[in-house]
């Protein structure tokens, strides 16, 4: 399956908690104890996967954060994506569906 096609859901929102802090975001896992701190343009790419009801593409994902001011384009942001994915899928906090 195409990296693209494939869509990813985050922990189930009940089950995060976040908090501000800085240019960084803290953020909880209630399902596994653990506890993440993330610089605020991963944050907008958990928060955004967290606001998915049936899950988001790379593409969904990029689409709605836009070229934002962490990212000089969109493929900039592509990559931001992709690599934030694959290390929230290390920590617990979002998944692959269907793969």
């Amino acid at each position: 399956m195409s990296r693209s096609l494939v869509h990813w859901r985050a922990v189930p929102r009940e089950a995060l908690a976040w908090w501000e802090w800085g240019d960084e975001f803290v953020f909880r896992n209630e399902l596994t104890g653990a506890t993440h701190l993330l610089p605020a343009s991963s944050a907008r790419i958990l928060l955004a996967l967290v606001e998915s009801d049936s899950g988001s593409t790379v593409h969904d994902l990029v689409l709605g954060l836009g070229n934002g001011a962490a990212w000089r384009n969109q493929s900039e942001c592509t990559e931001a994506v992709e690599a934030a994915l694959a290390e929230f899928e290390q920590q617990g906090l979002a998944e692959r569906q269907g793969s």
